[in-house]
């Protein structure tokens, strides 16, 4: 047969649907291989060493039972990756595709590539592209360095930050200590965190749209195309309605999201250069900036302590959850007597007595964090309005983006009876914010929103 031939029979082949194993096929299998005794052939004249080849009726049988089992692994095998961490079956819908890129982000101990972003203007201004080359890693590190010349590095034993030329303080070298683990409490800058969720929220909210393969910058990959609901409260030209979403097979991130309102440009998000599991020394990610005026010095107030001791600092016993999904582990926890404001616009009263403790599964994270309510201090009512402190959302999706919130209804755990509320949206951290008498308490991540009504359900006071 021709080359042609073969690749057209090849094609044919992979579509075709391919039945689950029998129970027992593989030992089956294996117990019939061995069962087939090698035949020796008469040693070459070169004095070669003794081999075996089989002939006759045995060596069709043995060749008819490897065929199958090699068609076998291109039917049901993505090939650009067998071996260590495959992906297996290609995915059919979007929803499966979510679980792929669920399941690759809790896997990677290491990430790095450059992140590129690309954003139209409503008002018609050109678009406007950044560059962003980082390391990040599973224990919380991360190494981020701009097109522009901005340098920093977030060393997560020394819970430190070093920024150099630094635009939020007018190019100067900025260092930052006492850091909690993410929001709502002045953590690292989430490079790819919010990212990576609202993408997989994408995909699970599309349900069983059929996936397409694709070619990406020369590497195999997935592809769906579909709607997105437009942001009812964001800016004209801010939200698309519909999603382009490229995932690499071999290492199941992401490579391309782009979002067009009517066909319209809106945004872009790439992953160039993308590699997964290298090399990612501690040093990679502690900066030294120069002592002096040029360099500004923050302190955030927080101090990494034993879970057992934060009770000691915070005033109270901390809420831990019962449920989380398999894999997280508890990866640090961090107390401040005060801290400043959280929410949209900072708009809340000031925390005190805050407690947040990060659980880590591969690059996922999960925060749950607990801080003192205030006597008398209500909640915010829908429309803003109303005299004196009062609590929102302590994460929020940031200035000038508004999301709905769920009411959820809790009948179990140290919540039980409390004022909550479940936020999935693509423009905010996925999480489930809580007034109890005491507390007001978030918990947030990589999780959706059956897993976070479980684990907000099953909060316990810590000891």
């Amino acid at each position: 047969m021709s080359p042609q031939r073969d690749h057209e029979l090849g094609a044919a082949l992979r579509a075709l649907p391919v039945p689950e194993y029998e129970p027992g096929f593989k030992s089956d299998l294996r117990e019939r291989l061995d069962a087939e005794a090698p035949r020796p052939v008469a040693r070459q004249r070169s004095g070669g060493a003794r081999a075996w080849r089989p002939s006759g009726p045995r060596a069709l049988t043995i060749g008819l039972a490897l065929a199958a089992v090699l068609l076998a692994l291109v039917l049901t095998q993505d090939t650009s990756r067998l071996g260590r961490g495959g992906l297996g079956v290609a995915p059919a819908t979007a929803a499966e595709l979510g679980e792929r890129v669920e399941q690759a982000v809790a896997r990677a101990r290491t990430l790095a590539g450059t992140l590129v972003m690309r954003e139209g203007a409503s008002a018609g201004d050109p678009a406007v592209t950044t560059r962003t080359r980082f390391e990040l890693t599973a224990a919380g590190d991360q190494r981020l360095e701009t097109d522009g010349g901005g340098l920093s590095g977030y060393s997560v034993a020394t819970a430190t930050e070093t920024s150099l030329n630094d635009p939020r303080v007018g190019g100067r070298d900025l260092v930052r200590t006492g850091m909690a683990s993410g929001t709502p409490d002045g953590g690292p800058d989430d490079i790819l965190g919010r990212s990576l969720a609202g993408v997989v929220q994408a995909l699970r909210a599309a349900g069983d749209e059929r996936i397409r393969s694709t070619t990406y910058d020369g590497r195999p990959a997935w592809r769906l195309s579909t709607r997105a609901l437009v942001g009812k409260n964001a800016g004209p030209g801010d939200s698309g309605d519909r999603l382009d979403i490229t995932v690499d097979r071999a290492t199941g991130f992401p490579l391309r999201v782009r979002e067009t309102l009517r066909g319209r440009f809106v945004r872009e998000q790439r992953l160039e250069r993308l590699r997964v599991d290298g090399p990612a020394p501690p040093a990679r990610f502690v900066l030294d900036a120069p002592r002096g005026p040029d360099t500004q010095r923050l302190d955030e107030g927080y101090q990494r302590v034993a879970l057992a001791r934060a009770r000691a600092v915070a005033g109270y016993r901390p809420l831990v959850p019962r449920g989380l999904p398999a894999g997280y582990r508890r990866a640090e926890t961090n107390v401040a007597r005060s801290s400043s404001s959280s929410g949209n616009e900072g708009a809340n009263p000031l925390s005190r007595g805050v407690v947040t403790t990060a659980y880590r599964r591969g690059l996922d994270l999960v925060l749950v964090t607990t801080r003192l309510r205030g006597s008398g201090v209500a909640a915010c009512s829908p429309a803003g309005t109303g005299s004196g402190p009062c609590w929102a959302d302590p994460l929020g999706a940031g200035e000038g983006f508004f999301v709905a919130e769920a009411p959820l209804a809790i009948e179990t755990g140290a919540l039980t009876g409390a004022r909550a509320r479940l936020i999935v949206d693509p423009r905010a951290v996925p999480h489930v914010w809580a007034l109890t008498r005491d507390l007001v308490v978030t918990v947030s991540g990589d999780l959706d929103a059956d897993e976070l009504r479980r684990v907000a359900r099953s909060l316990a006071p810590q000891g």
